[in-house]
């Protein structure tokens, strides 16, 4: 189960990656809707880009793994600043934006307090992949237990100097549940920059963290597949390790295997 709850979670990621990349053209032309065939071509192509990057550049994966946790502080710190320098909606109390709960704009009533539970399970679902990565892990028995343990608060205060800025300055729910695409994050940062432009330029920092996060969590998801298929753990086992890259060892064809197979 833990590998099929890996593969889920990397197909969650392109579809984001996917889903935001319409929205973001929406806010230089609004009226603009891409079909399903459109989305799902998109879908594919990121699919397409990481798994190209996963299979062919593994002596670098380390160095991008470095590159993308630098990018998400900085990203976040831009993020948090902008928002909250220019707020062109205007800014919301600290017991607004830490404390409003309407459930008038959901069909769900009170349950839609799970509903937002899930943005803070995917905050934290580093939690898995981080084991899922121990076998290519020296001291594994030291090191592991220890990311494990510090994703949660680091996890947890990236997410809140992420979110906090978004909440004091977002404009009304109203509009927010009408953005183009059902995509909120690029219409809020359209509308409180003020100006497409602004939007554009927070919206490729987090367009770069997504692509991060895909490769990622493809590598985890991958190394976990491969690893229970040489132990014959799951169905079609011989599949997923016939073939062993001749220089590095790596299994190439199990990323896009992971990446292509439940879409």
């Amino acid at each position: 189960m833990k590998s099929f709850g890996n593969i889920h979670v990397t197909m969650v990621e392109g579809n984001v990656h996917m889903l935001t990349q319409p929205s973001t053209i929406a806010m230089y032309h609004p009226d603009y809707v891409l079909s399903a065939w459109q989305l799902l071509l998109i879908f594919y192509a990121c699919c397409l880009v990481t798994y190209v990057i996963c299979a062919t550049c593994n002596k670098w994966l380390p160095m991008v793994d470095t590159a993308v946790a630098a990018w998400t502080a900085v990203s976040i710190v831009i993020i948090m600043i902008a928002l909250s320098v220019t707020a062109s909606a205007g800014r919301h109390s600290a017991s607004y934006a830490l404390g409003n709960y309407d459930t008038s704009f959901a069909g769900w009533g009170s349950f839609t307090f799970f509903i937002g539970l899930l943005p803070a399970a995917y905050c934290f679902s580093a939690i898995g992949m981080i084991s899922s990565m121990a076998e290519e892990c020296h001291d594994a028995s030291v090191k592991v237990p220890n990311a494990i343990s510090l994703c949660v608060p680091v996890g947890g205060i990236a997410g809140l100097f992420f979110i906090i800025p978004i909440c004091v300055t977002m404009p009304p729910l109203a509009d927010v549940i009408t953005a183009p695409g059902a995509q909120a994050l690029p219409y809020i940062f359209n509308v409180v920059m003020g100006a497409p432009g602004g939007a554009l330029g927070l919206m490729f920092l987090v367009l770069v963290l997504t692509l991060g996060c895909s490769i990622s969590i493809t590598v985890a998801a991958s190394r976990c597949t491969w690893a229970l298929a040489r132990d014959n753990a799951i169905p079609g086992a011989s599949i997923w390790v016939s073939y062993m890259h001749p220089d590095d060892g790596l299994h190439p064809a199990d990323s896009l295997a992971v990446r292509q197979f439940p879409s």
